[in-house]
Parts: structure tokens; sequence; C-alpha cells
């Protein structure tokens, strides 16, 4: 059975209406929200994070008061990344990819991890080599800045102690 050219025409303007509606575009990035990065001082720490919309993405906390951050956005994607470098050793460089602010990739020193296993990377910098520790935790309550970091040192007992090792003697900064 032959469809009339005219039908065709009808249906093939039909879909694509339907598919400008439901936004499938082709070329059309998923829209990101506003998102930033930050970082800022723990007692003898240097949290630095990426947030997504009003919330943490993501925090690489180091150990030492050496550390840094930034954020780009490309087709949908953000690209969290910074880096450290601590005395008597090579810098330590991070990033974070993600599409959403909970799932991506995580790279901290070579090594990777998944953000939807948690977005909290503590990294210590004991003996002259990374060591990172992952916590997954809701950070929803936790505003992005100083003072949030500071309740989230304060209320986990795992950052908490992270914390206050990294102001032990040969733990801090110089």
């Amino acid at each position: 059975m032959r469809i009339p050219k005219s039908a065709s025409m009808l249906v093939a303007a039909l879909l694509g209406c339907l598919a400008g509606l439901v936004g499938c575009r082709p070329g059309q990035a998923p829209s990101v929200p506003r998102v930033g990065a930050g970082g800022t001082f723990i007692g003898a720490t240097k949290p630095v994070y990426g947030t997504w919309g009003e919330a943490i993405a993501v925090v690489v906390w180091f150990d030492r008061s050496s550390g840094s951050s930034g954020v780009s956005v490309a087709e949908g994607s953000v690209t969290y990344s910074g880096l450290s470098a601590p005395p008597g050793r090579s810098r330590i460089e991070w990033r974070c990819d993600t599409s959403d602010g909970r799932t991506g990739v995580v790279r901290i020193d070579g090594q990777q991890y998944d953000l939807s296993k948690g977005a909290i990377f503590l990294v210590s910098t004991k003996g002259g080599r990374a060591e990172v520790q992952q916590l997954q935790r809701d950070l929803a309550r936790f505003k992005p800045g100083h003072d949030g970091l500071e309740e989230l040192a304060k209320e986990d007992a795992e950052v908490a102690r992270f914390a206050a090792e990294a102001g032990e003697p040969g733990r801090g900064p110089p």
C-alpha cells in the first residue's frame, strides 16, 4: 500500500512538532543550573568544592592549606577541577565530570572514583603520597561556603577527625 506524499509530509511535520514539545531537538544540550566553585580554610585544612544550583556537588578536602578549584560548562556537562601543591610532593590534581550534580567521574591524583558513591573526598598527603577516603553523606543541608563546610566538619565524626589530625605536628601546613 502506497501512502500519499502529502500524508507522509503531514506525519513528518507532526513528529517534528512533537519532538520540539518534548525537547528532543538535535544539537540541544540538557540545561545546567547555576554552578560554581570555591574553597575555604577549616583549621589547617583546605576544602575545595563545586556547586550545582544551591547545593554542594563535590568536596575535595585537603589536609594542607593548599588547594584550588574551578568550574567549566560545555554541552550540558560540568567539569570541576583544581589542584593542591603540598610541600615535599608533586602537585595533586583533581577533576569531577558530571551532567546532573549527583553522578559522574571524579579523578584525584590519577585514581578514579564514582561520584554517586560519595561526594566528599578526604585527601591526606602524609608520607608524601596522596591517600583518598571517599565518604557518602547527604550534603543537602550544608550550604556552600565556609559556614556550611565548618558545620560539616563539626557534625561528621570522620571529617572532624580528619581536620583534627591535619593540625597535629607533622601533618599541618608548614
